[in-house]
């Protein structure tokens, strides 16, 4: 008989779990309890347990230290994290030390039978035990979930599609009329960025086990995969039981559960109509897919039906009616944000009247349009490819949303803070001429420079840089070259023994008496003055 410790602070939990399943049925024995975490790493190098059931939060030495100290010196031992503290960042860590499952309480026996079955697979797997016929079962299982990957990224390739049908056909498929077809789409969207490649993998883990979970021996088999944010799984099993439609919201309780844990993420269940002919397959994926887009409409942690997603009555163009687009262009145009922002909230109002006659797809069709559009409007059609980039992540960010009024109402803040970047990027770009122009003068205030002179070095005709610069510094070219000249005569008033003329003449000016008057009707008092009191 394989050992098992079971390890928590508390007595009652650990008569608990002892007592949830028949430990025989699987050729294991609870060897003991621990109570601590110094304790539990004793009695794991005196005993070598086959399987350590432990609580994260313990006195002492905590389930995350003990876990360390288990990888690092009996790597054997298969741990089972069991624990109502849901945090999951704790979670990730334990990952990180290569625990096999993570289960909260209250334990469910069959979320540990199903852990203690991985584990004593891994165990066989490791000691050359595990039959040839296991072996080519999960063989197959990965090729099957491949195939089912390759469906979902060749959905629009035709070519590909049928060289992907010919292998399941030739492979896999069995001919049995009474059994149906089924998609499951999860849409997960993550709140924050962190951790998610992390999360994404505990995910996959955990949907398997929920989808075998849930939706029970009478299906034929449970075909899975993770792209993105998305879970797939398809199901080839009887067709009144997948008619039933029970497991969906198993699933769905499970997932909210989960979410507990996670605190990073949102979902949708998406489910397709059951078929016969396993060539509607790609008509299944179609559908999820709608049922997801259409979360806009219904919200999250929602299962939808793609029976009951409404067949769209009307289309983008109904929507963006000729005088929708003629006030949208005009408002791109003239950037005029609060009108844009006024135009996108009535948008999402007749959007909402028209729920029952339109779906999300519809929704996300019309956000693309104005998405392009106003690229288009900006930055007209030669875009570089740090514009592409941008607009394709708000695209894809549209995807997202749970509601049509946080969707257009996120598109009017893009939209506002990119004419802001924008505008600011024009002023900027507008207003480098007279800075040129400024710095030029401050280096050539000495000489004799004309209005011509500065305008070809900043590469504008004079009249234009004149009403710029007179725009952008409240001054002509003309003061500013005066004042710059003024500022540093006064420093040479102080500084040096000069004469009024000399100190003229060095700053540019060349004649005494008009530097004099140049020099009063700036700083209030003439040169000399001005030496007197400040020297």
């Amino acid at each position: 008989m394989k050992r098992v410790l079971i390890a928590d602070d508390e007595l009652h939990i650990c008569n608990l779990i002892k007592c949830l399943i028949d430990w025989e049925a699987y050729g294991l024995e609870v060897a003991g309890f621990a109570h601590d975490g110094e304790t539990a790493f004793q009695m794991c190098q005196e005993l070598l347990p086959s399987f350590l059931i432990t609580d994260i939060r313990m006195p002492g030495l905590n389930g995350l230290e003990l876990m360390k100290k288990i990888a690092e010196t009996l790597p054997d031992i298969k741990v089972i994290i069991v624990t109502g503290y849901s945090q999951f960042p704790y979670a990730l860590q334990a990952i990180k030390y290569h625990v096999i499952d993570y289960l909260l309480k209250p334990v469910q026996k069959n979320e540990l039978e199903a852990a203690l079955t991985k584990g004593l697979e891994l165990i066989k797997k490791e000691s050359g035990l595990l039959q040839a016929d296991s072996a080519n079962l999960v063989s197959a299982q990965k090729i099957k979930d491949n195939l089912l990957m390759c469906m979902i990224k060749n959905k629009n390739d035709m070519d590909n599609r049928r060289q992907i049908f010919d292998v399941y056909r030739d492979q896999f498929y069995s001919n049995d009329k009474e059994r149906g077809w089924q998609l499951i789409q999860i849409n997960f969207v993550f709140r924050s960025g962190e951790d998610i490649a992390f999360i994404q993998n505990f995910l996959k883990t955990k949907m398997k086990a929920i989808m075998t979970e849930g939706i029970g021996t009478n299906a034929i088999e449970i075909i899975t995969t993770l792209l993105g944010n998305d879970f797939y799984c398809l199901i080839n099993g009887n067709m009144d039981y997948l008619e039933e439609k029970k497991y969906e919201n198993y699933i769905k309780d499970k997932l909210i559960i989960l979410n507990e844990t996670i605190q990073k993420v949102n979902f949708v269940i998406g489910v397709s109509n059951i078929y016969a002919d396993y060539h509607k397959i790609y008509d299944c994926i179609a559908q999820c897919e709608k049922c997801v887009l259409h979360k806009v409409y219904k919200g999250k942690d929602r299962i939808i039906y793609f029976e009951k997603v409404p067949q769209p009555i009307y289309d983008t163009q109904f929507f963006l009616n000729d005088t929708f687009r003629k006030n949208f262009a005009n408002a791109l145009k003239n950037e005029d944000i609060r009108k844009i922002s006024v135009l996108l909230e009535e948008l999402s109002v007749v959007l909402y009247n028209y729920s029952k006659r339109t779906d999300g797809k519809t929704v996300l069709g019309i956000y693309d349009i104005l998405v392009e559009e106003f690229y288009l409007t900006i930055f007209g059609y030669s875009q570089n490819d740090e514009v592409i980039e941008s607009k394709k992540e708000i695209l894809q960010q549209g995807r997202y949303f749970y509601s049509v009024s946080g969707l257009f109402h996120y598109l009017g803040e893009i939209i506002g803070s990119e004419i802001q970047s924008i505008s600011k990027k024009k002023e900027e770009q507008s207003i480098k001429p007279v800075k040129l122009a400024q710095r030029y003068i401050e280096k050539h205030y000495m000489d004799d420079i004309t209005l011509e002179e500065i305008a070809k070095e900043v590469g504008w005709t004079a009249t234009y840089l004149s009403s710029s610069f007179k725009k952008n510094t409240g001054k002509s070219v003309v003061d500013y070259l005066t004042y710059i000249r003024v500022q540093h005569a006064k420093e040479l008033l102080l500084d040096t023994e000069r004469s009024i003329g000399e100190v003229a003449d060095i700053v540019g000016f060349h004649d005494a008496k008009y530097f004099a008057t140049r020099f009063k009707k700036i700083t209030g008092v003439s040169p000399n003055e001005y030496r007197g009191l400040f020297s």
